[in-house]
């Protein structure tokens, strides 16, 4: 677990290495990553000509958190080990790596008898850099885990980049005449463009609206010339006459396909019989780990299964061994499922914990926007910091049940959906404002999503923290830019495992766990399991629109009823009474953030803001006629970025 960044730029041979990559650059995309990794730093810059006449150089930069082979896993790490600019063998290799390779023993036996010599005793790091040495892009084929990984390969002249599916961990890239430029994190390559004055990008306008309407993209940040890596993609970036090229490819899905499973998918039991057998496996594969290794729990089916069968895989390994579980307690009974996870936790045999939540809220959101980079509008980011925050005090690895949902068909929006553009011409004739949303979690406003879903024949709209009439308060013409419809014949499951799950999710958790010194684990979202319950239609995941019932099915063998079958509560917080209240200090930061001087700044959005609308949401919100906590929650987040930003 790390955070990783770097950069490949081509300049004359007589600009010298010092003033080629400066120093200060590599501070910057040093500082953007430091809270990812405490347990170590390394820098390495290499220095090649071109065939041009002109010269290439890098620098790659990592952080590290130290999870499997403390004393062999460093990074940037070299094949051979040592090598310098003047004096690298032929073949010589330089990675640097943010996740974790789950088979990384079994994939070392595989590269020892194809002649790889080790020199450490056991990191998956430098399993990875024998497996490029080995297998060149084929390598990335055999990795099972979450991994985002930078590849210099001197002879060749080539950076290469990889973000694994589905996309546990992140990997920005920049783009400019005579550079590229990555990092796990975005901002430091925004302030990087700017230092190297490569070309303005026209901002794409509806950014800050898909942001502001969702929380969240999936593939763009609001940084301009700063975007992600899609997830399974490999990037081969080479120095030639020509400059920089890039050539892209996939790594191909259908290898991890359990083809023998699908064959029974008429078969409910066998189907069950298959996939438990996986997430079986998928449990034990991530329970490898040089640090203490427990659960958190939320008491949910999804965290609950897999700390069932982590319990009884610790235990079959090590009689008596007990599993550690980490809980966080809701102040409100309403949101808090603390109880539940006690209950699994007893029936487990695991050993529990439940923390309550932070009393700094406000504190710990700033902090948590403004190392992540972007205006991220999952309130939930707050308890699952904590959870992780709690988790760090005694753990170095905690699973989770991340990716339940949505693989699972676990989100009722995924039925509604299927109803949005039939009811289309009914829901025309209804106002928006039909229901009250008093109450975010209540059934009359998500009867309010749904109408306004199907008036707009949008499935997407299921997802938005700000409805188009909402947004258009605040933004004007520009709330049009933000909505982009699924294709006809994508189902809204099947458009979220592509986007929002890493987008939200996956996003969430790993900022969340880097900044409290943590590696999360979702055995849910083991490749080979993914890519199979991703080709299960909703009438084996969910019969009879029954939420998650394969899942469930699942769950029975192992979990009590009262857990399977009690109504799905989420990881969210009471963030309406919260406004109201000042828990945490979060009132106080809404008006600072919100009515103070300029909160949104045109020339950082792009958009301009209605400042006398997000007054009146305010108002409505403190005197209770609407909830609008989620969305003042988004205007928040976008100005407590938009403050970062503008000092970039």
């Amino acid at each position: 677990m790390c955070g990783i960044a770097g950069i490949l730029r081509i300049s004359p041979a007589v600009v010298p290495a010092a003033d080629a990559v400066p120093a200060h650059w590599l501070a910057a995309l040093d500082d953007s990553i430091a809270h990812r990794g405490r347990d170590g730093r390394g820098v390495f810059k290499d220095r090649a000509e071109t065939a041009s006449g002109g010269v290439a150089d890098v620098a790659l930069i990592s952080r590290r958190l130290s999870i499997i082979d403390h004393g062999g896993g460093a990074q940037p790490m070299l094949w051979p080990s040592r090598w310098t600019t003047d004096g690298a063998p032929a073949g010589a290799l330089a990675l640097v790596h943010n996740g974790c390779i789950y088979n990384h023993r079994e994939l070392r036996r595989d590269l020892t008898d194809a002649g790889h010599a080790f020199s450490s005793d056991h990191s998956d790091t430098e399993v990875i850099l024998a497996a490029w040495r080995i297998w060149r892009e084929r390598a990335f084929g055999h990795l099972i885990g979450m991994t985002a990984c930078a590849i210099w390969a001197r002879d060749e002249r080539r950076l290469v980049l990889f973000r694994s599916a589905p996309g546990e961990k992140p990997l920005y890239i920049a783009r400019g005449p005579d550079a590229v430029a990555f990092a796990s994190t975005p901002r430091a390559l925004h302030r990087l463009r700017t230092a190297l004055a490569w070309p303005a990008v026209e901002p794409a306008r509806r950014l800050v609206p898909a942001w502001l309407a969702f929380g969240h993209h999936h593939r763009m940040t609001p940084f301009p010339g700063v975007e992600q890596l899609p997830f399974g993609s490999v990037v081969s970036i080479r120095v030639t006459d020509d400059g920089l090229t890039e050539r892209h490819a996939t790594v191909d899905p259908r290898r991890s396909v359990r083809a023998d499973i699908l064959a029974h998918r008429d078969d409910p039991v066998r189907l069950r019989d298959g996939l438990d057998g996986m997430i079986g496996s998928a449990v034990r594969g991530r329970l490898d780990a040089d640090v203490p290794l427990g659960c958190l729990l939320s008491g949910g089916v999804d965290s609950s299964l897999v700390a069932a069968h982590a319990a009884a895989a610790i235990r079959e390994a090590r009689p008596g061994a007990m599993l550690t579980t980490i809980c966080v307690c809701m102040p409100s009974p309403r949101y808090d499922e603390s109880l539940f996870a006690q209950a699994v936790a007893s029936n487990i045999g695991s050993r529990h914990r439940t923390v309550d939540v932070s009393p700094h809220a406000a504190e710990d959101l700033v902090h948590l926007i403004e190392t992540l980079g972007l205006p991220f509008g999952d309130s939930s980011l707050l308890p699952t910091y904590w959870a992780c925050r709690a988790a760090r005090e005694e753990l170095g690895v905690a699973l989770s049940g991340d990716g339940g949902d949505e693989l699972f068909y676990g989100y009722t929006r995924y039925i509604a959906a299927g109803f949005v553009r039939t009811l289309a011409p009914i829901a025309a004739l209804l106002p928006a404002s039909l229901f009250n949303d008093a109450d975010q979690r209540s059934r009359r406003s998500k009867a309010t999503r749904f109408i306004a879903a199907a008036r707009a024949g949008d499935p997407t709209s299921l997802l938005a923290v700000f409805q188009r009439g909402d947004l258009a308060g605040v933004i004007g013409d520009d709330a049009a830019l933000a909505y982009e419809p699924i294709a006809e014949g994508v189902s809204l499951r099947d458009e979220e495992l592509c986007t929002n799950l890493q987008s939200d999710m996956l996003r969430k958790v790993d900022h969340a766990s880097m900044l409290a010194g943590v590696e999360v684990r979702a055995p849910l979202l083991d490749q080979s399991l993914f890519h199979t319950a991703a080709r299960l239609s909703a009438r084996e995941l969910a019969p009879g629109f029954a939420r998650k019932a394969l899942l469930r099915g699942i769950a029975r063998r192992y979990l009590p009823t009262a857990i399977i079958d009690r109504p799905k509560m989420g990881f969210a917080i009471p963030l309406g009474a919260w406004f109201r209240s000042n828990w945490g200090g979060m009132r106080d930061l809404l008006h600072d953030a919100l009515t103070g001087t300029d909160p949104f700044p045109v020339h950082v959005l792009g958009v301009e803001v209605n400042g006398a609308a997000v007054r009146s949401m305010m108002a409505e919100h403190e005197n209770g006629r609407r909830d609008h906590g989620q969305r003042l929650y988004a205007l928040l987040v976008l100005a407590i970025w938009a403050r970062q930003s503008r000092v970039c």
